[in-house]
């Protein structure tokens, strides 16, 4: 019965969040659209911004319940062999306009080193780990990555 419970459980979370996905998509254009209106004042552009920033953190929370519940049901069985440094240097190139904008100073030294995961994992880890360090970093600060 409690085995029963958790995969109704699973199950659920699952179609909840992949439900969530499209009105959070349509909610973030609607929101998109709204902030360059050239009609808006400070306040409600900021206004927008602050709402904006809320359904963002709602966007990553759905993505992480999705995330999980597909470990859990083991859709990420898959493993290939990826290359570290090459996923590293596309990532950083991904993210450049973020490390810009925090004025934030990079150096790596990478080795050429292969891995055996889930490629998509392995995208949404190294993703997070270097989106937290540009957001959680100072302005003009600096990210050293050693590989």
């Amino acid at each position: 019965k409690a085995q029963q419970d958790f995969n109704s459980l699973k199950q659920f979370t699952e179609n909840a969040s992949h439900e969530l996905q499209t009105p959070l998509a349509i909610i973030r254009t609607k929101f998109d659209l709204l902030i360059q209106a050239e009609t808006l004042t400070q306040q409600q552009i900021e206004a927008l911004q602050s709402a904006n920033d809320a359904l963002q953190r709602l966007s990553n929370l759905n993505k992480s319940l999705l995330l999980l519940t597909k470990i859990e049901n083991k859709q990420f069985e898959e493993k290939v062999t990826i290359n570290l440094k090459e996923l590293i240097e596309n990532k950083l190139i991904q993210l450049s306009e973020l490390i810009q904008n925090k004025n934030i100073h990079v150096t790596y030294s990478l080795e050429e080193i292969t891995i055996n995961m889930n490629s998509d994992l392995a995208e949404i880890l190294l993703n997070n780990l270097l989106v937290n360090a540009i957001k959680h970093n100072v302005p003009n600060g600096e990210i050293i990555i050693n590989l």
